[in-house]
């Protein structure tokens, strides 16, 4: 089924479908077991707070015991615990892919048939993961999920929580696609909507050079959060039509800004982190939105409708099967992924980013 509800607890964008509607059927209103699913979380670390901390904490009472418990332990590690009556499954990150300050993307992920899941955490900042396995996860209510999702009631997240989905089935950790369908990518033989391209396909990039696809991703993503749609309007950032991509996908600015600001030829800042320029406008959606994405021997930026916009970056994980089998990479043979060991080019902190764009619109 897909994505069932989310909630942008930073810009309390909710999508949660109400009781009795057009989405009565969600198994969110219902005590019927979801028996595998997935929770994604994004948490702010820059936020700060206090330490160990429980970041995300559910309990009910209401039939039998239950309790969903997401810590952030005093070493900066991240765990979760599930209970339901006797039973408990447990998992701990021991080697998070950063620590201090920074984004994480949190995926708890369950099979309660398979008698097994896992915990995984992802820094979409330098595409570092680390997972730990979920030993025999329970199957869990949708009602309890739905409460979850809401972070209200019998749920309470702490404030570096800035995002909340839950998905009934599994849905990839780790990197995702970030460019709307029916955006259009240049290549040498002119515009092609991005759905249509395939590996193989020859697209232009930053330098102008055309480089061939090695492999594409679809990927349907919640429509908040570090997934809100962004439109990117024309005639800024060199384009010739508007684009959308989504807050987390980084666009290249280059020219006198980059060189004047931050003395680089060429920097990447997250779309989302550009709501300051008159041409970017956030909006954040009801359902999912249909994003793609490209892989290349490198980490490029491809040109869309003339703004240059980043590829999918790796980093190592094709080289680590076990990352690599709980993300969207899972299906590629290992001879088809690359180790991506660089960026395109440096990138800025969302507040430099902010900074960046209130330049330009001055």
């Amino acid at each position: 089924m897909g994505w069932l509800g989310f909630h942008d607890l930073a810009g309390r964008h909710r999508h949660v479908p109400e009781d009795g509607g057009p989405d009565a059927e969600n198994p969110l209103f219902s005590d019927d077991l979801i028996t595998r699913g997935t929770i994604l979380a994004e948490l702010d670390m820059s936020r700060g707070g206090r330490v160990p901390a429980r970041l995300l904490a559910f309990e009910s009472a209401r039939g039998w015991t239950r309790q969903l418990t997401l810590w952030l332990n005093a070493d900066e590690t991240l765990s979760v615990e599930i209970r339901q009556g006797p039973a408990r499954s447990y998992a701990r990150l021991d080697n998070p892919p950063s620590a201090g300050g920074g984004r994480w993307r949190l995926s708890i992920i369950w099979d309660g048939p398979g008698r097994a899941g896992h915990l995984a955490l992802f820094s979409p900042e330098n595409a570092r993961m680390a997972v730990a396995p979920l030993p025999a996860p329970p199957p869990l209510p949708g009602a309890d999920l739905r409460a979850i999702v809401e972070a209200s009631g019998p749920c309470e997240a702490d404030p570096r929580v800035t995002f909340l989905a839950v998905a009934e089935g599994h849905e990839p950790a780790g990197p995702a696609a970030g460019i709307a369908a029916g955006t259009m990518a240049d290549t040498p033989d002119g515009p092609r909507p991005v759905e249509r391209l395939q590996r193989g396909d020859v697209v232009l990039t930053a330098s102008g050079a055309p480089k061939p696809i090695r492999w594409t991703f679809r990927q349907a993503l919640p429509a908040a959060g570090p997934f809100t749609p962004v439109m990117l309007r024309a005639p800024y950032f060199g384009l010739s039509r508007d684009i959308v991509v989504t807050a987390g996908t980084r666009l290249m600015i280059s020219g006198p800004d980059a060189e004047y600001h931050f003395g680089e030829e060429a920097v990447l800042a997250e779309a989302g982190s550009l709501a300051a320029h008159p041409a970017v406008h956030p909006c954040p959606a009801d359902g999912a939105i249909t994003c793609h994405q490209f892989l290349f021997d490198e980490h490029e930026c491809l040109s869309l409708s003339g703004a240059c916009v980043e590829s999918l970056f790796i980093g190592t994980l094709g080289a680590r099967p076990a990352l690599r089998a709980v993300s969207m990479l899972a299906p590629l043979p290992p001879s088809a992924l690359p180790l991506h060991r660089r960026l395109a080019g440096p990138v800025l902190r969302p507040f430099e980013s902010r900074s960046l764009a209130s330049e330009m619109r001055a």
